[in-house]
């Protein structure tokens, strides 16, 4: 079995914890803000787009990115908010003592691992292939994964020891 931590960057599990979830709210609102403010100005940027794209701004492309714009940013939006949510029910888990508050974000994050690996040898693929910026982009995906993956492992030794105390009745 793999070992638990005790300690994430010289906090308590608890303490990092908050830390971690106040820090994802934050980021939560400031991406809800500029995503907000990339919806309200989507027409400048999708002649912003097109003009880096160099393709012929007329009103079917123009039309067209418009609506990507719109479309994929509504998904960001959807995507911020449900990482709101769960950074706050990670938050209330925390203060309650409540693991089962955690688990949603720790599943939802579990699967965040698997897109931090899949980016990494993304980034070995192109840094073998030798694309243009390939190391740079492997030694920002591999420190990403690193701290996602350190951060995660701290929460979840956090829900393990707060399962393991709730059991036997001591508190955390």
């Amino acid at each position: 079995m793999v070992k638990l931590l005790d300690k994430v960057c010289c906090m308590s599990l608890r303490t990092a914890g908050l830390v971690i979830g106040w820090l994802n709210e934050v980021g939560c609102a400031i991406a809800f803000i500029v995503f907000a403010y990339v919806i309200g100005y989507s027409d400048t940027v999708a002649d912003y787009l097109l003009r880096m794209w160099h393709i012929p701004i007329n009103q079917k492309s123009h039309a067209e990115v418009n609506s990507s714009v719109v479309l994929f940013v509504s998904i960001y939006i959807v995507a911020v908010l449900i990482s709101a949510v769960l950074s706050g029910l990670l938050i209330w888990g925390i203060k309650k003592n409540r693991p089962s508050m955690i688990l949603p974000w720790v599943i939802v994050n579990g699967i965040g691992i698997v897109g931090k690996i899949l980016n990494l040898f993304g980034a070995i693929y192109g840094l073998l292939a030798g694309a243009t910026g390939g190391i740079e982009r492997f030694f920002l995906s591999l420190l990403a994964f690193v701290i996602y993956f350190y951060a995660f492992w701290g929460i979840f030794s956090l829900y393990k020891h707060m399962q393991i105390h709730k059991i036997t009745g001591h508190s955390l």
